[in-house]
């Protein structure tokens, strides 16, 4: 019995001690940590304490070697919860404050020279709200989606059978087993399946057409998750000449597309297309087209590949003799080596399952792989305007949402056009002659005009303008970019969303002035 009364003695005199503690403390409270993570004891002054929920909190059996239930609740002055620091029950002078993680700081800008988009964990949150619309969807199951350079066997194929030379890149075999683990209709995997959503010589158009569309089609026969999207090689062309109205058609299409998955609970994995080498022409529209597609996958914060930049340094930029197509390594398309990643098609195969391995992992509740970046500083009004830090340069917009309506009759470009609805201003400062391709994609029923304005933010200051398109070469000096709303004649404005590209000219594009 003395050692049970000593015992019990030092616990009372513990408790004494963390109540003097406690009493001493203004404020208390936890951080909240993720996945079940300890607690953290927060001091008077905000400071992390030495003392943690597991250190205050009292376990009678370890801590003083006696068992709880032989103490009488009336010999004890505090119980453990009363001592436990948390932000729900509160100890200190009634007085009851939470402290939280702080939150993803805001959707991420996809920079340029990247690969592979970044996955932050506001992007991850955005994934999970993506796949809340599709309760139905295989979390390892993905879609193709694409023209002939998707149609192609060497196109992910080979990863249904053993790769023969995974290279530097063996830490996504796992993902390649993640999606073989799931048998589809007719005994293929995700990675041999042939696609009702891809097609040799399609467009994005083609995939939202008929009754029902193919990406309906394939939607319904094997409910993925993700899908892996890219046309564009043969929409770019598809007006000829008029690259602009080609823009803003394939903008609408792709628009379209990304936006029916997202409605089914389908992550899509767009991608950049390669250079058009069959055609100048065309080709010089190209980095217009892949920034549409970059703000587009920016916008709705869902992946991006950029296979255009890998394919750059390849010889015959990884194209094969029609100069359109990726060439294949003699190893297959699925040997990762060194010397296989030298050819197109491999060199997509890395990047597209690289692409898959980050998002099923964050997907499925692993650490996002990326840190949360900064966005775009500037309001985009004329006080205080969005700036465009470096070239080239991306963004979505929705002038429903500005509360700028300082521009309408943009005199120095005498335009007659009603712009007077609300517009969102860009500050570029260019500090050496640069020809530049400015480009603006809206949907359906918006309707946004792009206008350049020299030195200030005036209506008579106005250089150039377009509804889609135009290029202008730029003497060093402060400009900005005015994306503004048209009003029609019955006075009805068609504000909304709009996609942005800031494009250098190509050397020898002679549609850039």
């Amino acid at each position: 019995m003395p050692q049970r009364a000593l015992a019990l003695f030092g616990f009372l005199l513990f408790s004494v001690f963390i109540g003097m503690f406690v009493a001493s403390c203004d404020v208390t409270g936890t951080v909240n940590m993720p996945d079940g993570g300890a607690d953290v004891g927060l001091d008077a002054s905000g400071d992390v304490a030495d003392l943690t929920t597991e250190d205050v909190a009292l376990d009678l059996v370890d801590e003083t070697s006696l068992d709880a239930a032989e103490l009488d609740a009336s010999e004890l002055d505090a119980t453990s919860e009363d001592l436990v620091l948390d932000g729900v029950s509160d100890v200190a002078d009634g007085v009851e404050e939470t402290f939280d993680i702080p939150q993803p700081e805001g959707p991420a800008p996809y920079e340029f020279g990247l690969v592979q988009s970044p996955i932050t964990p506001w992007v991850v949150e955005r994934f999970r709200a993506i796949a809340a619309a599709g309760t139905s969807q295989n979390d390892e199951v993905f879609m193709k989606v694409g023209d002939s350079i998707s149609a192609s066997a060497a196109f992910l194929n080979c990863f249904a059978s053993p790769v023969p030379n995974w290279g530097a890149y063996a830490g996504l075999a796992s993902t390649v087993d993640a999606f073989n683990a799931v048998s589809l209709p007719g005994g293929s995997t995700s990675f041999n399946r042939t696609s009702a959503a891809v097609e040799v010589g399609r467009t994005a158009s083609w995939a939202l057409s008929g009754s029902p569309a193919p990406i309906n089609v394939e939607l319904a026969a094997i409910e993925p998750r993700f899908a892996v999207v890219m046309y564009g090689s043969n929409d770019i062309g598809w007006f000829g000449s008029d690259h602009a109205a080609t823009l803003r058609w394939y903008g609408d299409n792709m628009l379209a597309l990304v936006d029916r998955l997202l409605q089914q609970g389908v992550i899509p994995i767009l991608s950049t297309i390669p250079p058009r080498d069959d055609s100048a022409a065309d080709d010089y529209w190209v980095p217009t087209f892949n920034g549409f597609v970059r703000a587009l996958a920016q916008a709705r914060q869902v992946p991006l590949t950029d296979f255009h930049q890998t394919l750059l340094p390849l010889p015959s930029h990884g194209l094969g003799s029609d100069h359109l197509h990726p060439n294949v390594g003699p190893g297959g398309g699925c040997d990762l080596s060194a010397s296989g990643l030298q050819y197109g098609q491999n060199t997509r195969n890395q990047i597209t399952l690289e692409a898959l391995d980050r998002v099923r992992r964050a997907f499925a509740g692993e650490p996002p792989p990326d840190a949360e970046v900064l966005s775009v500083e500037g309001q985009g009004v004329p006080s205080e305007p969005m700036r465009i830090a470096s070239l080239p340069f991306v963004h979505s917009g929705d002038t429903s949402q500005s509360s700028s309506r300082a521009l309408s009759l943009y005199s120095g470009c005498s335009a007659t056009q009603n712009e007077s609805g609300p517009e969102v201003v860009y500050e570029l400062q260019i500090d050496t002659p640069s020809a530049l391709r400015f480009a603006v994609v809206d949907g359906p029923g918006v309707d946004i005009d792009l206008h350049l304005l020299s030195g200030s933010v005036s209506e008579s200051a106005c250089i150039a303008r377009a509804h889609t398109a135009f290029s202008r070469t730029l003497a060093p000096g402060t400009y900005y970019l005015v994306a503004d709303t048209f009003v029609g004649s019955g006075g009805g404005e068609e504000s909304g969303e709009y996609f942005l590209v800031v494009m250098p000219c190509a050397a020898g594009d002679p549609e850039c002035q």
